[in-house]
């Protein structure tokens, strides 16, 4: 009884007194530059009710209101500073890049997918960028336009299925998903899925549970903090069976050895900068094949969406489409795609009602100060920062009536109405994202496609309102089935 209480004196009180002690000190930090701390029970508690990102997106207007440029969260292990003032967002992203230019995502060789371009640091990231923009550049992307066609006509066979055997009714996001898989394949690693042929694939059910596998936040904080004690135990942040999909995925691109995207690989094993071994090859492929499906699928299906709410906007794009390819002997081709800009705005629209990415993660590298508006704030090194990108896509300030679906908000004379860092779905800075040609060039190909060839409309089964999947609280994912009808032109 007596060791027990000796005990508690001298260690857990202590320990206690410290930690308590440790997590004033951050609190006054803040204080003394005016800056506010949320309440992390309250930020727990809106979480439990609903999607994070309205938590968030209630703290940011909450700052816009108060005019706040942010608001700190601590607990006692963790720093994160949520940030509202334009100046500061561009202070981070873009002038102070070199103090911010990574997103604190766990990173371990030892640990199999993990060390991929969306997470490595900095000093690998930089090489690593070069393997991925040689194989994305804008004369690669119109070299992979033959596989844009072959299977634009794999997804008009489904959707023509779909009118013959199911009223026209078919899901967006289940169509979406397949080609999204099929192309990245295609594009990437020079491989067949077949996933529009077959809907119940295995590549497709492995590549779902791996995107789900991907962003575990709550995990990564753990898994970096533990990291030695969990390699001893051989705990993995990914499952074994989606190791071995995209081990499989690799050896057999590497046979084939058709993609461009493979031959750069080998050619970085050899750069002095990169070092890249065979496991590092793997996170690359993991990296290159979740990131091309998951961001592509959910915003398509959303843009999809959107036009069958709207028939206005929809026949306006079908106009411009049907206009554009009249000059093209009514084919789509590469050259068309550039002409086609109501198309874009479309998807640029999308992309700023639905962002997946709710918010863009930073951390803090060094003790740093960012300037805001009215004032300068230091920020120590490891904080976590937290910019809303759906708080400031739904900014009435930058984007009146945000809860509207409005295409012309992206005409080059209101773009240049907004500041800077206003529109962050493909990022910003330096880490702007790496595929946005590809990706801008297979979104209105794809949207074109469907254009020229059906009417949108909803079915009874349609939500009025898009509800997100709360198990994947970090992405804007549509929870359930997203059910269009179509109809031939």
């Amino acid at each position: 009884m007596h060791l027990d209480l000796f005990l508690l004196l001298s260690v857990v009180l202590p320990l206690s007194a410290y930690l308590v002690l440790k997590y004033l000190n951050k609190i006054n930090f803040w204080r003394r530059q005016n800056v506010q701390t949320a309440s992390v029970f309250g930020l727990l508690k809106r979480t439990w009710e609903s999607h994070l990102h309205v938590a968030i997106h209630e703290l940011y207007m909450q700052m816009c209101d108060q005019a706040q440029p942010c608001q700190a969260i601590e607990t006692l292990a963790t720093t994160a500073l949520v940030v509202q003032d334009q100046n500061a967002i561009q202070d981070i992203l873009v002038t102070q890049f070199d103090n911010f230019n990574e997103r604190g995502f766990y990173v371990n060789r030892k640990d199999p997918l993990v060390s991929n371009l969306g997470r490595v640091e900095y000093d690998l990231w930089k090489p690593m960028r070069r393997t991925y923009a040689s194989s994305l550049t804008a004369a690669k992307t119109k070299e992979y336009f033959v596989l844009f066609q072959k299977l634009g006509d794999q997804m008009l066979h489904v959707f023509n299925n779909a009118m013959s055997s199911n009223q026209g009714v078919l899901d967006a996001y289940d169509v979406c998903q397949r080609y999204a898989i099929d192309l990245i394949a295609n594009v990437g690693f020079g491989l067949q899925l077949n996933c529009l042929a077959n809907p119940k694939s295995q590549a497709r059910q492995y590549t779902i549970k791996a995107v789900r596998e991907s962003i575990r936040p709550f995990f990564d904080q753990f898994k970096k903090t533990f990291s030695k004690l969990l390699q001893l135990l051989d705990i993995k942040y990914h499952s074994q069976t989606t190791i071995d999909f995209f081990s499989n995925i690799m050896n057999e691109s590497l046979k084939a050895r058709r993609s461009d995207f493979i031959k750069n690989l080998l050619e970085a094993s050899d750069d002095p900068d990169l070092k890249l071994s065979r496991e590092l090859m793997l996170d690359q492929v993991f990296g290159f094949f979740t990131a091309g499906f998951d961001n592509t699928s959910t915003a398509m299906t959303y843009a999809l969406y959107e036009l069958a709410k709207d028939p206005e906007i929809q026949e306006k794009a079908r106009k411009e489409v049907t206009a554009v390819i009249g000059r093209y002997a009514n084919e789509i081709t590469y050259e068309s795609l550039k002409e086609m800009t109501y198309v874009y705005q479309v998807i640029q629209e999308t992309l700023r009602k639905y962002p997946v990415g709710h918010m863009l993660p930073r951390t803090c590298l060094r003790p740093s100060t960012i300037r805001t508006a009215t004032t300068s704030i230091e920020i120590p090194a490891h904080t976590t920062i937290i910019i809303p990108t759906y708080g400031i896509h739904h900014n009435p300030r930058f984007y009146p009536e945000p809860d509207k679906f409005r295409p012309e908000r992206f005409e080059e004379e209101e773009i240049a109405k907004r500041p800077a860092c206003s529109f962050l779905s493909f990022g910003d800075g330096p880490k702007i994202c790496v595929a946005l040609q590809f990706t801008r060039a297979n979104m209105v190909y794809q949207l074109a496609l469907i254009l020229s060839h059906y009417r949108l409309y909803l079915t009874k089964g349609t939500p009025d309102i898009l509800k997100f999947d709360r198990t994947r609280m970090f992405t804007l994912s549509p929870l359930g089935d997203i059910f269009l009808k179509v109809e031939n032109i």
